[in-house]
């Protein structure tokens, strides 16, 4: 007979991935792995739930058989990976990006827009990322999947209503701490998250992991107390706050942790794999 937590009934689990799921930009352990097809194999749905734009996402997880739905850009664009159809899209207007722009204008940082699963972003940070703290191991994802504008805030200006996303990247995390706490004010107008100190992320007030998953749910006729959502960052906290079975890994951020009904190993010790063993028992 199989063992099962009698208090759970999980039909999905949503999966962040950097920092929780893959052990670097693009690998997934044999053990995660396994539990994935374990699950799967079961009849549970498994979603990503990612602050990566759609053409960023790892084959390594997409290309899992099963995984149909991929919540990408912090929640503002849900993707159907059998079809690569959009099912859902939130655009940044035009006065939240004035806003945007005003106020990041005011600090020393790089910018990454997100176009329908594409990335684009400074050439400073595209030319030497690691100057922005992106871990040297991360440098060949960030120079394969972004491309480099040398007018960054010109192609912002040029492409208004096609994204959904804007990211500060910045070289000290001070400022992106000052950036988030000037940014409070205006939540009716944006909304504000982070995957990293070292990263500011806007997108619509309609986005965010959570909204985005209720939607993902609501396709798929299942109850928020059978969802299970795994994270390690602020972007992920609402996400975890809304399953009925939110899983940190330990290395979390604080806020992620506060959300988070329990925590698991850390991402390098394979706490998704653990978590599914031995919290949810599937």
């Amino acid at each position: 007979m199989e063992q099962k937590n009698p208090d759970m009934d999980i039909k999905c689990i949503a999966l962040d991935l950097d920092g929780t799921t893959l052990m670097d930009a693009n690998r997934l352990s044999d053990a995660n792995r396994d539990a994935l097809l374990r699950v799967l194999d079961r009849g549970v749905e498994v979603v990503v739930a990612s602050g990566r734009p759609r053409h960023s996402l790892p084959e390594s997880v997409t290309g899992i058989d099963g995984v149909n739905y991929a919540i990408t850009s912090n929640g503002s664009e849900v993707y159907d990976l059998r079809s690569g159809e959009c099912l859902k899209r939130a655009i940044l207007d035009e006065r939240a990006v004035d806003l945007i722009m005003r106020e990041g204008g005011k600090y020393d940082v790089a910018v990454e827009v997100f176009i329908e699963g594409q990335a684009y972003c400074s050439l400073s940070f595209f030319e030497d990322p690691t100057a922005y703290g992106v871990p040297a191991e991360y440098r060949h994802y960030i120079t394969s999947t972004r491309i480099p504008q040398e007018d960054i805030d010109g192609f912002i200006r040029g492409h208004l209503g096609e994204y959904g996303n804007i990211d500060f990247i910045v070289k000290d995390v001070a400022v992106g701490t000052a950036i988030r706490k000037e940014f409070r004010e205006y939540g009716e107008m944006v909304y504000v998250t982070s995957s990293t100190d070292s990263r500011v992320e806007f997108g619509t007030v309609d986005s965010g992991k959570n909204k985005a998953l209720k939607f993902v749910t609501d396709h798929l006729k299942i109850e928020r107390e059978q969802v299970a959502a795994f994270g390690n960052a602020d972007n992920d906290a609402e996400m975890l706050q809304f399953a009925g079975v939110g899983i940190a890994v330990a290395d979390s951020s604080l806020r992620c942790l506060k959300a988070a009904d329990y925590v698991t190993r850390a991402c390098r010790e394979d706490g998704v794999a653990w978590a599914i063993d031995n919290i949810l028992m599937l």
